[in-house]
């Protein structure tokens, strides 16, 4: 075992990120209703701890991407008391089968800001006959899928 610790001034407020990296679930793309995916902040400090994630790198993101939302983060501040756990709220909605990589800051009031790359992976939706061991048949059919705005070209 491999125990590693901080020392934080007791005013000082600190957020322990356990990673700097997250994988959210894949999403297929298309999907009308992606889930909800957490990332965790903890308040490892005598504090309580203001955040606010970086939405302008979330807004750039939906520009590159046809204006469509591919992450969105439905909590992107609040305050963490100490000794307690903040759960960020995300959506991954992908447009593509490809990996996706977004590089993001959180930003800590009175203290550091802390960048953090979030990834995810877009996947086609499952075709007859796949060896996924998902057995969706006591499910309700999902709503159908409304295409909001035109792709550039698109007739």
């Amino acid at each position: 075992m491999n125990f590693q610790g901080v020392t934080v001034e007791r005013d000082r407020p600190y957020l322990h990120f356990a990673s700097k990296r997250h994988v959210f679930t894949s999403v297929t793309i298309g999907d009308c209703t992606p889930p909800r995916q957490v990332y965790e902040l903890h308040n490892g400090g005598a504090v309580p701890v203001r955040y606010e994630v970086d939405t302008a790198a979330l807004s750039q993101l939906q520009v590159d991407n046809f204006n469509h939302p591919v992450l969105c983060c439905l909590s992107p501040e609040g305050e963490v008391l100490p000794g307690k756990t903040a759960t960020l709220e995300w959506i991954f909605s992908p447009l593509e089968a490809k990996m996706y990589h977004m590089d993001i800051p959180i930003h800590v009031q009175d203290g550091d800001s802390t960048l953090v790359r979030f990834e995810g992976c877009g996947s086609n939706s499952p075709t007859l006959g796949s060896t996924n061991p998902f057995n969706c048949s006591d499910t309700k059919a999902p709503a159908p899928c409304v295409q909001r705005l035109p792709f550039p070209g698109q007739v």
